[in-house]
């Protein structure tokens, strides 16, 4: 599979900047396959959704911004969206290019400068086949890219 099949168009507006101030408030949406409808809900509304046998699946994943713009040697742009740190500086990430796939040691230049990546490997882990393994070389310069916190 590709990984350009997950590209979509979403509305800024409707992108979370921030949690809500009370979590209870969050938005839910709620499946009912047999229906075929989706409603669109309160996380305080959970219970009186669940019925006996149904399952609940909890994500607790957390959100970094790890989407990063860039060029190739060349001048192409690219696109990493790193995904799991591996070892500190290496990461798993998704890389779109534009043009041609780029080849192992490939260099990219990032944020405008401040950061550097190298491809490492391709497709490890059984990823999307357009996954690839990256470093970002100057590990100070992505941190503080993205401090934590």
């Amino acid at each position: 599979m590709k990984i350009h099949a997950y590209d979509y168009t979403l509305p800024p507006e409707l992108i979370a900047q921030a949690p809500a101030p009370r979590r209870d408030q969050s938005r839910l949406m709620v499946v009912q396959r047999a229906a075929g409808t989706l409603e669109h809900r309160r996380f305080d509304e959970l219970p009186a959704c669940l019925r006996a046998g149904d399952l609940l699946v909890v994500n607790d994943t957390r959100v970094i911004p790890a989407r990063l713009f860039g060029k190739k040697a060349t001048g192409g742009s690219v696109e990493l969206l790193l995904l799991e740190e591996r070892e500190p500086g290496v990461w798993d990430a998704l890389l779109h290019s534009a043009s041609r796939r780029p080849r192992l040691g490939a260099a990219f230049t990032l944020a405008g400068g401040q950061a550097t990546a190298t491809l490492l490997a391709e497709g490890e882990n059984q990823r999307a086949a357009d996954s690839r393994t990256a470093r970002p070389l100057r590990t100070a310069a992505a941190a503080a890219l993205y401090p934590e916190g």
